[in-house]
């Protein structure tokens, strides 16, 4: 039996039952075969993906008679509780669409549903199809690097999405990163579903071979540039309502985020310019759980900076990755603005502030006016040869980049820059 996550209840024959089954809280909704049934009317062909909380399955909507994606959450009160609250997000997203004009480039739902199973419960939403992720698509390139061209095209479609969540329904995403942006549409057409199989992206040999192109990239097709959309949003809330206590995956987080400094539409922006330079470079922007993969520049100044006694050394793995998080983002952006410091609830869990030193990272006994600095533009120049796509990702991704998250523009002004239009 499966029931509407508004009460509403579904018959399912007991042969539909049997076709599927729960592994409980290790995989969410499992079937035992494909071809079972799930909420009445989803026949599933294979599984597509699956993440901490979820997994998601490619089905035949019977009745509606097309593809979709079903996000099974794993049984449990926490998850039952996390896909309840995406549900509630991804209505609101179903009302704002009827007013807004620009394009949404955000995941539509379809439906949603809790299905029994005999010993558990599992919240199900139904959404379109998307995919593969930016994150996948980058895998299938030279060095992770995806072309320019493509790069400049999630810029576009994810701020048109961000812009849509932020203005249009006042939600935060809260996990903007390669994963969470899908494929949406090739050369004007949906994309092609495999079930659980991937459709293949570019051949390795050409692949090892140069760079790939961006037509070569998204299979060869030509016509209208491909289309972006966000997804997974597990993690979002809305705007003014209590602080959530985690957001962001750790490469992706804002410093206001790390400091609980407030949160706000801004912190999407800084993650997008993460996953902007990740998908250009094929490296992370920030990596605090590799403190020795920082730029050559960066690494060479460690051995300059002078600390107090006793002190945990960075690249250890026995500092706290929140002070290397912080120190790596001194390194980036020159500093930490006094008003975000002192507002975050954290701080001084992080941070002890001295008389001749300023701030100072508690642990490493480093004072932030003492670390080296390496700027987005250098850090372009050390993974990009082309000077006309360094200069136009750093005008693009700086100003996603200030440390004060009210210095960012909004999603909205974004889009009326030319480089992404």
């Amino acid at each position: 039996m499966s029931t509407g996550l508004d009460g509403t209840r579904r018959s399912t024959s007991s042969s539909e039952e049997s076709s599927y089954a729960s592994d409980g809280s290790t995989e969410g909704l499992h079937p035992s075969r494909c071809g079972g049934v799930v909420g009445a009317r989803y026949r599933v062909k294979g599984r597509l993906g699956r993440g901490s909380y979820a997994s998601v399955w490619l089905c035949h909507d019977l009745l509606g008679g097309r593809e979709v994606a079903v996000k099974a959450y794993r049984a449990g009160e926490q998850c039952g509780e996390q896909g309840l609250v995406e549900a509630k997000i991804l209505e609101a997203t179903v009302a704002a669409r009827k007013t807004w004009l620009p394009e949404e480039g955000v995941v539509a739902l379809l439906d949603h549903f809790l299905q029994d199973t005999s010993s558990t419960r599992h919240a199900c939403l139904v959404l379109e199809v998307m995919g593969p992720s930016v994150f996948e698509l980058g895998q299938r390139c030279r060095s992770d690097k995806l072309p320019h061209g493509i790069v400049l095209a999630i810029a576009r479609d994810t701020l048109q999405g961000l812009d849509f969540l932020h203005r249009g329904c006042r939600i935060i995403h809260g996990d903007v990163k390669p994963e969470n942006i899908l494929l949406t549409r090739l050369g004007g057409a949906p994309v092609p579903q495999q079930g659980h199989k991937r459709a293949r992206i570019a051949t390795p040999s050409c692949a090892r071979r140069r760079r790939l192109t961006s037509q070569e990239v998204l299979f060869g097709t030509r016509g209208p540039p491909p289309r972006f959309g966000l997804a997974d949003l597990g993690s979002a809330c809305f705007v003014g309502r209590k602080e959530p206590s985690d957001i962001q995956t750790r490469e992706y987080k804002a410093p206001e985020v790390l400091l609980r400094a407030g949160c706000d539409c801004a912190a999407d922006l800084w993650a997008l310019a993460c996953t902007l330079f990740e998908s250009a470079t094929g490296r992370y922007l920030l990596d605090p759980r590799r403190a020795h993969a920082r730029p050559q520049k960066l690494k060479l100044a460690d051995a300059a900076v002078k600390v107090s006694a006793p002190h945990v050394p960075r690249g250890t793995g026995a500092l706290p990755l929140d002070e290397e998080h912080l120190a790596q983002v001194v390194e980036l952006t020159g500093g930490l603005p006094d008003a975000i410091l002192r507002r975050g609830r954290f701080t001084s869990i992080f941070l002890v502030e001295r008389p001749l030193t300023g701030w100072v990272l508690r642990q490493a006994s480093l004072a932030l006016v003492s670390l080296a600095r390496c700027n987005l533009q250098n850090r372009l120049e050390e993974h990009l040869e082309s000077t006309s796509e360094v200069a136009k990702l750093d005008k693009l991704l700086e100003p996603m980049l200030r440390p004060e998250p009210g210095a960012r523009p909004t999603a909205q002004e974004f889009l009326q820059n030319s480089i992404v239009v």
